[in-house]
């Protein structure tokens, strides 16, 4: 696996995927030290040429832990030679399709190819709920696997081996050699009077590890809970947005969409996002070891826009992460 500074990258061959031979081995097999795996970087629902949606991959001496799992997450785990059965432990930090797509996948191939025999999924309030109709939905495939279960790996019914684990604001949990420790976000907002769904819970988390710590912002406007959570650590993977260019994107795709329906779009990207200014402040305050953004929602010539931005506040190093690397 080749190293490039503090990121190694699988590379055009790996993402070819090509059908004939055998895929080059790029999984990131634990060494001693933990891995940090991104898996998809790009940024909301949309389909992207060259960026899947949000997913990583954290490897520690004792677990593969996915933690979110856009659409595609299946895919992106071959394209890195990593089987999908291999999976233990979903980590979900909040409850948006481009962050919770593949999971439908993931718990549809256990039925097909023997994993570990338990898997965890962690994630905020009404992640049970989510998983429940998800296990719902594997279940007619499910009896026809289960008619012909000699030819099967599985013969056991979907939610068989599956746990969740509902995390809330402050919550701790240890996975193994992990301990994960969640602050609620800003991601989510509502009028000033309207009772708030208990199931829009935004989480970011932060990885206490034996070699290291990773903060993971997840989608968050500025928050102090979670400028807390993540400071000092080693490794901060955050969100970023340009926010004009992402409300370009939203008209382009919504020509539709009234002139106060855009104020709304724009100030949720403001508010309920990280823009590059604001990461050089958390990374300020907190001082960690390494700034990676992802869940990239820059305008294509914006990247060293944004690098230069954080720079203003921020003098460590920073990079933008492309789909299937290694941190």
């Amino acid at each position: 696996m080749a190293v490039t500074g503090c990121a190694s990258s699988a590379g055009d061959e790996a993402v070819a995927s090509p059908t004939g031979g055998s895929a080059p081995d790029l999984s990131p097999v634990y060494d001693g030290s933990s891995k940090f795996v991104t898996l998809g970087t790009g940024a909301g629902g949309l389909p992207q040429v060259d960026r899947s949606q949000p997913a990583n991959l954290l490897v520690t001496k004792d677990r593969h832990i996915l933690v979110d799992a856009g659409a595609g997450a299946v895919n992106q785990l071959g394209k890195m030679s990593i089987p999908p059965s291999t999976i233990d432990t979903v980590v979900i930090s909040h409850l948006h399709f481009d962050h919770t797509g593949g999971l439908f996948a993931l718990l549809g191939l256990r039925l097909q190819v023997p994993g570990p025999e338990a898997l965890t999924i962690y994630g905020p309030p009404g992640t049970k709920a989510m998983v429940d109709g998800l296990l719902a939905a594997v279940a007619p495939a499910t009896r026809l696997f289960n008619a012909r279960s000699q030819d099967f790996a599985s013969g056991g019914e979907p939610a068989n081996g599956v746990s969740v684990v509902e995390i809330s604001d402050g919550g701790t949990v240890d996975i193994g050699a992990a301990k994960l420790t969640a602050a609620q976000n800003t991601h989510y907002s509502f009028p000033e009077g309207s009772s708030e769904l208990v199931e829009n819970v935004s989480l970011s988390y932060r990885f206490d590890l034996p070699d290291r710590s990773i903060g993971f912002t997840g989608d968050t406007g500025p928050s102090e809970k979670m400028t807390k959570l993540v400071a000092g650590v080693d490794l901060l993977v955050t969100e970023v947005i340009d926010a004009d260019a992402s409300l370009a994107v939203v008209t382009g795709q919504r020509p539709d969409l009234t002139e106060a329906g855009k104020k709304s779009v724009y100030q949720h990207f403001v508010d309920e996002h990280l823009t590059p200014a604001e990461i050089g402040r958390i990374a300020q305050a907190g001082k960690p070891g390494m700034v990676m953004l992802s869940h990239n929602a820059l305008s294509g010539g914006s990247e060293e826009d944004a690098i230069a931005a954080i720079a203003q506040s921020y003098s460590g190093p920073v990079t933008v992460a492309k789909d299937l690397e290694v941190f």
